[in-house]
């Protein structure tokens, strides 16, 4: 069975949140069993439906990366495939996003529905290295 969990990014704390994902009249919610609340001037993790900026949502690939990292909408993964020193400058940089009824790799500057590469369920070589909201400058063309 499909898992549908979703994360995205609290507007009150500025923490991510995972969770199911609930759009209504009054806003953008994760409904989440991971919720973080500041509780005695630390933080505790508490069931809660948190609103979200809805530019940070992102949706459970169902993958993971080849450190055992689960992988959502808005990753910025390497592709380490080139082990050789030689071939460092062919490491490719993505983004994941949704396009063509599936999840896929896709160059900053560049539409989901223009990506070659979609995700596999062999991630020996994608590593997370962040997301394009906390990351942007790893999107830099250099």
């Amino acid at each position: 069975m499909r898992e549908y969990k979703f994360r995205g990014k609290a507007v009150k704390y500025k923490e991510w949140v995972y969770g199911s994902y609930v759009i209504a009249s009054s806003g953008h919610f994760i409904v989440s069993f991971n919720a973080p609340q500041k509780y005695c001037g630390g933080w505790e993790h508490v069931t809660g439906i948190i609103e979200v900026d809805p530019e940070t949502v992102g949706q459970y690939a169902e993958l993971t990366d080849k450190n055992g990292k689960k992988i959502f909408g808005g990753d910025v993964l390497l592709n380490s495939n080139y082990n050789d020193p030689l071939l460092l400058e062919f490491r490719k940089i993505g983004i994941v996003g949704f396009a063509y009824g599936g999840f896929v790799v896709y160059d900053a500057g560049d539409e989901p529905c223009q990506s070659r590469r979609y995700l596999s369920l062999n991630q020996d070589y994608d590593e997370i290295i962040g997301n394009v909201r906390d990351n942007p400058e790893l999107l830099e063309v250099k």
